[in-house]
């Protein structure tokens, strides 16, 4: 693993913790595929436990883009890295969540899945 990954990893896992129930499902609104190149993932985050105001609403932006990095990590093989080939096309922020709008941009993008994933797609 890369010197970002456990930070990542830890913090991810941080994020769903405290969540409580939330799960996967909960928190994808929607993923595909945009051409071979292009995979879009729109997601939600939910804010650290205890926080209000500015802090409340980034954590949750925060919370949101960690969950669409994990997802794409989770679809894609070792060539594709979710933070250098991604991009955040916007956040919406609500009371209680954020919204992350999330890009993963390589060529041939379709044909990097891992092979568990190759099915589902």
């Amino acid at each position: 693993m890369g010197n970002l990954a456990i930070p990542t990893i830890f913090l991810f896992i941080v994020a769903i913790a405290q969540m409580g129930e939330v799960t996967k499902h909960h928190v994808v609104i929607r993923q595909g595929f945009q051409g071979n190149n292009k995979y879009f993932i729109v997601c939600k985050g939910f804010p650290k436990a205890g926080t209000s105001g500015i802090s409340k609403r980034e954590t949750a932006k925060e919370a949101a883009l960690l969950n669409a990095q994990m997802i794409a990590k989770e679809i894609f093989n070792e060539t594709v890295d979710p933070v250098r080939n991604g991009l955040v096309k916007k956040f919406d922020v609500f009371d209680e969540y954020a919204i992350v709008y999330y890009v993963i941009e390589k060529k041939n993008l379709r044909k990097r899945l891992r092979k568990s994933e190759s099915k589902k797609r």
